[in-house]
């Protein structure tokens, strides 16, 4: 076992010399303290200089404390040496909870520097890999990627946060961590395209043209994590049909990309210009018509649109040629009246299935769109209702079992009556069984159980009638009571 003060006194004289950048001698004299590398005693002190931690500078380790140089960059090789003695080095986290990695970009250290330390990562150690060093978040919550995108306003390191998000396979860095949607009292997660986007605001038509220009790069690189993400949520692990393996970015439709990535620009308004730009610009996928592209899981821009996490869209975009942005014209809409008016002239984009073979208006559903975006995609063609799901269920079926609202199921209802006479497929129950079984019957009892409290017991009685309109079983046996026929 090394002696600890002993450990304590290298440790200083090798923090020392690196304060001088005095960077052969700190080689060579770290290169003897591991020399022979086959002996296990030089073996553990190498990796016990490494791991100490030196109280003075917030608990940080030798490669900390590397990396915390403030003119320069330290040499890849050394970082290299440091990693290889002791690999648990990279992944230590300091009094503020940062990463070497975390300190290097605060400190503008050049792509080298960052490349050392990701190459250094061993590929056959699972605890210890590259996903787990990009996802790594700081005590302000923010992994490298953002901490780099974060800086890119001052620091002009576009060539790093390009790498580090090429580094990360699954662009897990790229989206918000488990369920996006914002909770009450609990701050806006930050993802880097907000910041990128907001950097890019002042001459919003230019950095989208090209794809090296940084904001059509993230935008493109975090379309491709969130749609993965999204068909995950919408279609579980067990569905195959779309994993994305095509890594040609150049596939990936601008306007589509805009649209899934609408709730992670930071603000609607921006948003909305951004995807303005895009359309007017004609800048989505090879000059084709808007809703004609189909991306890697068969979607089109409407499926796009619908699977998106905005609930509802009410964002006017400023389309059309315009001489300034003040102003609303004839063409300016809402996105989703534009993806129908612009689908009209072919309806079979209303019914195209994707590769789980659903149509728009079932991914509106299983997304929990707003009922005026439901009313719009049955408005456009009503025969849409009358269309099964890949799993054989009907789109009032679908939105039972996803909790939708009851405005909802009862629109869905009224542009297919009939439903209410047909099993669904994968739990052979019939609509009033599927209803009496969801969780929008117990909400709804819930609801009014609670208003019952906060009124005078005496107007209990008036809410009968209420209670039997909410209850949704009740209300498909009184409109459909044949269906009882069916159990005799």
């Amino acid at each position: 076992m090394p002696n600890k003060y002993n450990i304590q006194a290298k440790r200083q004289e090798l923090d020392g010399l690196i304060r001088d950048r005095a960077w052969n001698t700190f080689r060579n004299k770290y290169t003897k303290l591991s020399y022979p590398q086959d002996n296990k005693h030089n073996a553990q002190i190498c990796k016990a200089i490494a791991e100490c931690r030196n109280r003075h500078t917030t608990h940080r380790t030798l490669l900390h404390a590397v990396c915390d140089v403030q003119c320069g960059q330290p040499p890849a090789d050394v970082i290299a040496l440091i990693a290889s003695s002791c690999t648990r080095s990279l992944f230590t986290q300091d009094s503020e909870q940062k990463l070497p990695l975390h300190i290097a970009i605060l400190r503008g250290a050049g792509i080298d520097t960052i490349r050392a330390l990701l190459e250094s990562v061993p590929k056959d150690i699972d605890q210890y890999s590259k996903e787990n060093m990009l996802l790594c978040q700081d005590s302000t919550g923010s992994t490298p990627l953002l901490l780099a995108v974060k800086m890119s306003a001052s620091t002009n390191n576009d060539d790093i946060i390009k790498y580090l998000v090429n580094q990360d396979a699954t662009g897990s860095s790229l989206i918000p961590p488990g369920n996006s949607r914002k909770k009450k009292h609990q701050k806006p997660v930050s993802v880097p395209l907000k910041y990128v986007a907001a950097r890019e605001t002042l001459y919003v038509d230019g950095g989208l043209e090209s794809p090296q220009d940084l904001l059509h790069f993230i935008l493109v690189k975090t379309f491709r994590a969130k749609l993965r993400h999204v068909m995950e949520k919408c279609y579980h692990s067990d569905r195959n049909c779309y994993v994305i393996n095509e890594n040609d970015d150049t596939k990936v439709c601008l306007s589509q990309a805009a649209i899934l990535c609408y709730d992670l620009f930071g603000s609607s308004k921006l948003a909305s210009s951004i995807l303005s730009a895009i359309i007017r610009n004609e800048l989505f996928h090879s000059q084709q018509r808007l809703n004609h592209h189909r991306d890697f899981g068969g979607n089109s821009t409407l499926h796009i649109a619908c699977l998106s996490g905005i609930t509802k869209y009410d964002q006017v975009l400023r389309l059309g040629q315009r001489q300034t942005s003040y102003g609303i014209n004839s063409e300016d809409c809402t996105l989703m009246e534009y993806l129908i008016k612009s689908s009209m002239d072919s309806f079979t984009l209303f019914i195209a299935r994707n590769d789980a073979g659903d149509i728009p208006l079932h991914c509106a559903i299983r997304t929990g769109k707003d009922c005026i975006h439901i009313r719009q995609l049955i408005e456009a063609l009503e025969q849409s209702a009358m269309i099964c799901t890949g799993n054989g269920e009907l789109p009032i079926h679908l939105a039972i079992k996803s909790g939708s609202a009851q405005n909802v199921i009862i629109l869905l209802w009224k542009a297919h009556p009939d439903a209410a006479l047909i099993k669904d497929e994968s739990t052979g129950m019939y609509l009033f069984q599927l209803a009496s079984s969801s969780q929008i019957e117990t909400r709804s009892l819930n609801h009014l159980s609670r208003k019952c409290k906060k009124q005078n017991l005496e107007k209990v009685a008036d809410y009968t009638t209420e209670l039997q309109q909410l209850s949704l079983s009740y209300f498909f046996l009184r409109e459909r009571p044949e269906v009882i026929s069916f159990f005799r």
